[in-house]
């Protein structure tokens, strides 16, 4: 039989740590080998590494993370591999267990972070702990010694100017500061590196830093500063002196010559707009809470006005482009600008044609100042709660057939309406139209109660019915409805081809017992050929007759007719917007053609559905014309509608008309500013014209022409006030183009005056000089032979007159200069005595006195 054999063994021996027991079974000999194990595991080796190298357990000055590796084995069950760690104890006692685990062929090993780990210098004991799988425990015990070292930091880097921007000098300068526990003496190398490339090495020799000091000075000069650059200084960039940490001996600055904009919040009704909360309905304002700062020291940019900000706004859902919508964003609350906050009122899109930019929409905020670069927020969002209708036929052209009874095929479909927005719409009307009478539809209006947001109705059938053969047009002529606040919505139009043809009939033609070939047929007269021949030398001949029809044997050729009946003379979009139309075009000839219609203008993208469309005689077709213009200058566009026929184009007839391209309000608010601008720019010319004028010293001629292109810049300037004024920016921005001619011209002219050249300085000395001789010389011979004045001097008293000859006369005027000219000081005037009195205007007695005296009795 079968016997439970239990067996207690006890490790009575406690010397031994492994103990061998035989035993044998009494019936059999079978015999048992028991083995108990009471040795633990061995730790063969512990080493470390850090830096990606191997290191000894002696001295080590750096400071980075070491990985702990050890060589653990068990002869027996094995080691317990949950069971490994390290107990490290630091130099101030404290101390940390470090779990190791298996790395495969008996290596344990675990990342001690070294750095992070209140690191201090000393003697670090640590042990190692293994057990097997019966919990035998071995360990080891190794000791880590860790040297003092320096530490190079770079605490922070200074720059002059504390913003820059474009075409500015940038001073940056830093220091390097020793942080460690050690001093250090020697070489330090600095990189510093500009926009990623090395702009300077600079090797500092004998250098002194003790801990704690800061004593190594750096700069480096960035001339024509421009975009956004990163400047790196790096100490000891090969690593070449052991520091406390080698992790820390970089620092990294980016400059930027742009603003920071950043969009704080957004809010509808006073509350912060989220995807879960309300959204603003077409032409309701948001409340956008913008932050400006410099890029590089992150202070406020204050004193900005709306003239800074541009807003830019992208329809995601209906996939626009970002446009310019900067007349819908206003002022609000400018208070805080001196901590570069700007809070600003937005009016979202509004309900254009019955159509609303629904759901999602991006906007950004571009900041612009003098000097820096124009910098935008980043991508914000909202969503416009609007609805939107669409409609489907589920088909675009379908083939019904005339059959062999006479009857003809109908066709049943049904209407899918759809309101695409996020708010729901009421009281859907949609209302379809044909081009003939020879379809009908079942019905041609349908009304719909109301449409969910984002869900379509399907309870609108039509079932059509053509009479004749041909191409038929089915059509939605009206799609309304309207939101809760009953803003009306307007549907696009759909289109849909009707094909009606004649089915060929399913019995196979009976063979005539025929076996084929070419036969040839005499005839004495046309009357003896079938009727697509004629009897030509007495042999029925095929008459070709491709574009007109044979009538008694003859070919006639067809009478082939277009006219324009219908079109608009007159073509009225806005810029960068959508707007269609219908050019009615008539078969007024006797065949059927099929007619096609171009659209021939400039500044404009037109398509013109259906591409083509048959035309019986005397029968008239709408295309629907659609045109698309780009955000170009505004103006009268001449175009031509062109219709032909598809078979023959030189075959067609023409109709001029206008496209007028109007200015959105976008377009307006350019304009105006233009406007501004000039006047502002005119008003500096003339003054600096006034300036150069009044100097005298350029060509007369030139500033007459200068003068003149003033006056017409001044002209054509209130003819732009006046027609903006009248609100026709048409001509007001044709007239801008002409007057920034105007402005150039006059300023490259007040930029080439030439100088009329003055006199020369020592010309105009040299001839003054003569003048004055000339008239000292004629004063002297003048005085020489006018006759002596007799009478009273007031010093010499009354002298009777000196008659002497003019040689003697001039010998005593030189002499009497002589003398005065000897004399120390030369009497500068006389006084008389306050008793004598002087009466003018007598002479008395037979002596003449000077004039205006007379003797004293």
């Amino acid at each position: 039989g079968f016997y439970s054999v239990y067996i207690l063994a006890n490790h009575w021996n406690g010397s031994d740590t492994e103990t061998n027991w035989n035993l044998s079974s009494l019936d059999d000999g079978v015999l048992l080998n028991i083995t108990v194990d009471g040795t633990p595991p061995v730790i063969n080796s512990v080493n470390l590494s850090y830096g990606g190298e191997n290191k000894s357990w002696s001295n080590i000055t750096t400071y980075q993370n070491i990985t702990i590796i050890a060589n653990i084995t068990d002869n027996l069950l094995g080691v317990n591999s949950s069971k490994v760690w390290a107990n490290i104890t630091y130099p101030n006692g404290s101390s940390i267990i470090l779990n190791l685990s298996s790395a495969g062929s008996d290596i344990y090993q675990a990342v001690w972070d070294f750095p992070n780990q209140n690191s201090e210098n000393g003697t670090y004991n640590i042990t190692i702990f293994a057990n097997d799988t019966l919990d035998n425990q071995g360990s080891l015990l190794v000791t880590l010694g860790v040297l003092p070292s320096p530490d190079f930091v770079i605490p922070a880097i200074y720059w002059e100017p504390a913003n820059p921007y474009q075409g500015q000098t940038l001073n940056i300068t830093f220091t390097v500061n020793n942080t460690g526990v050690s001093g250090f003496n020697g070489n330090v190398t600095v990189y510093m590196y500009w926009d990623g490339s090395l702009a300077n090495s600079t090797n500092v020799s004998n250098t002194s830093l003790q801990p704690g000091d800061s004593g190594v000075n750096l700069s480096l000069e960035i001339q024509n500063f421009n975009g956004t650059r990163n400047f790196t200084a790096y100490i000891d960039p090969n690593n070449g002196i052991e520091e406390r940490y080698e992790n820390n001996n970089n620092y990294t600055k980016l400059f930027s010559q742009y603003l920071n904009a950043t969009v704080l919040s957004v809010t509808y009704n006073g509350v912060e707009y989220t995807n879960n909360s309300a959204k603003p309905k077409p032409g309701e304002n948001i409340t956008i809470k913008l932050s400006v700062k410099y890029y590089n020291n992150g202070s406020a940019v204050s004193a900005l006005g709306m003239q800074n900000f541009t807003l830019w706004d992208k329809w995601a859902t209906g996939g626009t482009g970002y446009r310019n919508l900067t007349s819908r964003l206003y002022q609000k609350d400018f208070s805080q600008n001196s901590s570069g906050i700007y809070i600003f009122n937005y009016t979202v899109p509004s309900i254009v044609s019955g159509q609303a930019e629904y759901n999602t929409h991006n906007f950004m905020i571009e900041v612009k100042k003098t000097n820096y670069e124009t910098n935008s927020s980043g991508v914000n969002g909202y969503s416009l709660n609007a609805s939107n209708l669409a409609v489907s036929f589920g088909w675009s052209s379908i083939t019904l057939y005339k059959l062999t009874s006479g009857s003809y095929e109908t066709y049943p479909f049904t209407l899918t309406v759809t309101n695409n927005g996020i708010a729901p719409i009421y009281n859907v009307t949609v209302t379809l139209t044909k081009n003939s009478s020879s379809v009908s539809l079942s019905r041609t209006t349908c009304d719909i109660a109301d449409i969910p947001a984002g869900t379509s109705n399907t309870s609108c059938s039509v079932k059509i019915s053509p009479s004749a053969l041909g191409t038929y047009n089915i059509s939605t002529s009206l799609i309304t409805g309207k939101d809760a606040l009953s803003n009306a919505y307007n549907g696009s139009q759909v289109f849909g081809i009707v094909n009606v043809v004649q089915q060929s009939s399913s019995e196979e033609e009976e063979e005539d017992g025929t076996t084929g070939g070419t036969t040839t047929q005499t005839c004495d007269s046309d009357a003896d050929c079938d009727a697509n021949y004629a009897c030509v030398d007495g042999t029925c001949t095929e008459i070709s007759c491709p574009d007109g029809q044979i009538i008694d044997h003859f070919c006639v050729p067809y009478n082939y007719g277009l006219a324009i009946t219908e079109y608009p003379e007159y073509v009225y979009v806005e810029s960068g917007k959508t707007n269609s139309t219908q050019v009615t075009v008539k078969n007024t000839g006797d065949k059927t053609m099929v007619v096609k219609l171009d659209v021939i203008v400039s500044n404009a993208s037109v398509s013109v559905y259906p591409e083509s469309y048959s035309l019986d005689s005397g029968e008239s077709y709408s295309f629907a014309v659609n045109f698309s213009v780009s955000n170009t200058k505004l103006g009268n566009f001449t175009g031509v509608f062109k219709a032909y026929r598809e078979a023959n184009s030189s075959f067609y007839t023409t109709k001029t008309f206008y496209l007028v391209v109007l200015p959105t309000e976008e377009t307006k608010y350019s304009i105006n500013i233009s406007y501004q601008s000039y006047l502002a720019t005119l008003q500096e010319l003339e003054n600096q014209f006034e300036k150069i004028k009044s100097s005298g010293a350029y060509n007369e001629s030139e500033l007459e022409l200068i003068e003149e292109l003033l006056k017409q810049a001044n002209e054509t300037l209130n003819d732009i006030g006046n027609y903006i004024e009248n609100d026709d920016y048409i001509n007001a921005q044709s007239l801008l183009t002409q007057l920034n001619a105007t402005v150039n011209t006059i300023k490259n002219n007040i930029e080439g005056l030439s100088v009329t050249p003055a006199p020369d300085g020592s010309a105009l000395w040299f001839w003054a000089g003569i003048g004055i001789v000339i008239v000292f010389v004629i004063g002297f011979f003048m005085y020489m032979f006018y006759p002596p004045l007799e009478g009273y001097h007031p010093q010499k008293g009354y002298k009777p007159p000196r008659q002497e000859k003019l040689l003697e006369k001039i010998k005593r005027v030189l002499k009497e200069i002589l003398e005065k000219l000897k004399r120390k000081k030369t009497s500068a005037g006389f006084s008389l005595p306050k008793s004598v009195k002087i009466s003018r205007h007598h002479t008395e007695g037979t002596g003449r006195y000077m004039d205006g005296y007379k003797k004293i009795r």
